[in-house]
């Protein structure tokens, strides 16, 4: 995927950013895994980072290790994670040119937003920069079915929602009244192309993660999350297996 940087100064905090990422040392380091706070699947989802080089720059991607009371889900997690940090260093490796006069960056980690049965939820903040204006920080996701060690796509989880949604539901009306909700000076054209099909949505206990990339609503901006309580989306007495906290 290329990223198309609009000319503008930087904010400062990017600054900072790039800064701190040039800094990172240039040897492999495991980074030591920090075990996810709650653990009611059965799984503890142990998440780190690692240092690598990739076109003379020193990257950091996200890692884990998963314990779990079946070892060929617990390995599936933890490849997803794995899969996810590889996927992101080949687009940096494609869109990235060594000889840009300003020295690049690329920053994957990630957290677990979301643990029970049946569904562990890890969202991962992508820090991207090809040398250019500005970088860009968009999310990634990886939510796992824990019965069967299955993922599930961004495209299944909007059609669950939608086959068991309240009377009346609207699941694009819904994502754009949420990020409008969390950033209200989004303008209006661009708030009016945000989709199901376009945006990480990523379930927590709290409700129905929704998170926009930078840029995708201009980049002065920056990325956006937001969050669909549960009782917008699901109807009484309907069930979705990736929200098992939805109980009415």
């Amino acid at each position: 995927m290329h990223h198309h940087i609009r000319p503008h100064h930087a904010p400062a905090r990017f600054i900072v950013a790039a800064a701190l990422l040039a800094a990172i040392p240039t040897s492999v380091v495991a980074a030591s895994p920090s075990p996810s706070p709650v653990t009611a699947s059965g799984y503890r989802v142990h998440m780190g980072t690692r240092t690598v080089q990739v076109s003379g720059v020193a990257a950091k991607i996200a890692t884990a290790r998963v314990d779990g009371p079946r070892a060929a889900v617990a390995r599936r997690i933890s490849a997803l994670v794995n899969r996810t940090s590889h996927a992101g260093l080949e687009r940096f490796r494609a869109d990235y040119e060594p000889s840009s006069p300003l020295k690049g960056g690329y920053e994957l980690t990630g957290r677990v937003v979301a643990n029970a049965t049946p569904v562990v939820s890890i969202l991962f903040d992508e820090y991207v920069y090809l040398g250019g204006a500005h970088p860009v920080l968009l999310f990634r996701s990886v939510v796992v079915d824990t019965r069967n060690g299955r993922r599930w796509s961004r495209a299944e989880i909007a059609r669950r929602i939608r086959a068991a949604g309240r009377p009346g539901l609207m699941l694009n009306a819904e994502i754009r009244r949420a990020v409008h909700r969390a950033a209200p000076l989004a303008p209006p054209a661009d708030l009016a192309t945000l989709t199901a099909a376009n945006v990480t949505l990523v379930p927590t206990r709290a409700g129905l993660g929704v998170d926009v990339n930078h840029c995708q609503m201009g980049c002065v901006l920056g990325p956006v999350r937001a969050k669909i309580p549960w009782s917008r989306l699901l109807a009484p007495g309907r069930r979705v297996p990736f929200a098992p906290w939805w109980n009415r």
